[in-house]
């Protein structure tokens, strides 16, 4: 108070206490394959807390044990255990699922176990969302988290020859057609009617000279009118400029491959009406989808994710992309840290969703205090 000047001592033991006494808490993980090595340039995490290539949350079985399960994050647990004097029971919910919303409004995965005292932490990156947040309190994020949308590649074989005639489209054709016709008439009248020229040629004759200049091949069209000459002129220049743009955007065309895609976004998806977007059942876009008040986020959902588009795994997702007619939204650094080739995939360039991620407790409960002060 103001007159003894003491301090007054917190009602909350969170706010007085760092070390928990060896106490046992009941973690819950999930496997997340998201490779540090990927991102260890966008986040500043600690170095000694990360392993090279060692993914975030990553179970192994093992002949002596149901299963073994490391990760950066995993190191992360064991240090604030050192730090905070506890020791985890780490478990893995049933239904593998991080968690989303039901219909009946209860919540699954981690997040339901959480909420119903079956677990004390989760201790994952679970993306920070406004609908988990209701059931969770989430501490300081340690990584944030990107989903992107794959789905099959292009097959490319056979667009090395391909890029030499691409260029020319329907609309070119129309082009160098009416260029031809326009150039072989305005030539044919200044030769015909010109009081001043001396040689005079047949309409076919003037044809193929036209022709031949527009090929950049070797002509002889010999003119005495003054008028005669400007047109041969403008004709070989147009053919030059013609020329000219073929060979640059070859060059461009065989040395940069510019990717094309179907669509860009959420409703240029629904506009092509020949895919369907896939998510792993319990990730956080599902929530996100179900509960946004978006009308075109709304249609995704129920006409492309619902029908056909969930699916029980990453790995499930991944295969199912590599086949016609579906695209599969994953977490990006996820993406990378698998064992797959990324070749067989082609990745939109850009992210739909961004969360911050990192553990959560229980609405209310005293740990959040005591783990973000830690």
């Amino acid at each position: 108070t103001l007159t003894d000047g003491l301090r007054r001592i917190p009602s909350d033991w969170s706010h007085r206490r760092m070390d928990l006494l060896g106490a046992r808490l009941r973690c819950v993980t999930e496997q997340v394959l998201t490779s540090v090595n990927y991102y260890f340039h966008q986040r500043a995490l600690s170095t000694d807390l990360i392993k090279t290539q060692t993914p975030a949350v990553c179970f192994e079985e093992r002949p002596a044990e149901e299963w073994h399960v490391y990760g950066w994050v995993l190191d992360l647990v064991h240090t604030l255990e050192q730090t905070m004097n506890f020791t985890c029971s780490m478990s893995r919910p049933a239904d593998r699922k991080f968690g989303s919303r039901n219909a009946d409004g209860s919540w699954s995965g981690m997040v339901g176990m959480v909420g119903n005292d079956q677990a004390d932490i989760i201790v994952a990156t679970l993306d920070n969302t406004l609908a988990r947040g209701s059931v969770v309190d989430f501490l300081i994020s340690i990584d944030v988290t990107g989903f992107v949308m794959v789905m099959k590649a292009a097959n490319q074989k056979g667009s090395v020859w391909t890029n030499y005639t691409s260029e020319f489209s329907g609309e070119v054709w129309v082009s160098l057609a009416a260029l031809l016709c326009c150039s072989s008439v305005v030539l044919f009248v200044t030769l015909t009617y010109s009081p001043h020229e001396t040689r005079r040629l047949s309409f076919p004759e003037i044809c193929s000279l036209v022709i031949a200049a527009l090929a950049s091949q070797g002509c002889d069209c010999w003119t005495t009118a003054t008028s005669g000459r400007i047109a041969w002129l403008t004709i070989l220049c147009t053919a030059v400029l013609v020329s000219v743009h073929y060979t640059s955007w070859m060059y461009s065309a065989l040395t940069i491959n510019v990717p094309s895609y179907p669509f860009d976004g959420f409703q240029s998806l629904l506009d092509n009406g020949r895919y369907a977007l896939g998510i792993v059942e319990g990730v956080s876009v599902e929530t996100e989808l179900k509960d946004s008040k978006d009308a075109t986020v709304q249609r995704v959902w129920n006409e492309l994710v619902k029908p056909r588009g969930l699916v029980s795994s990453v790995e499930e997702g991944l295969n199912r992309a590599r086949e016609n007619g579906f695209v599969f939204m994953i977490i990006e650094s996820e993406f990378y840290g698998r064992d797959i080739d990324p070749c067989d995939y082609s990745m939109l360039p850009k992210r739909f969703f961004t969360f911050p991620a990192g553990f959560a407790v229980k609405k209310g409960s005293p740990l959040a205090t005591l783990f973000n002060r830690a």
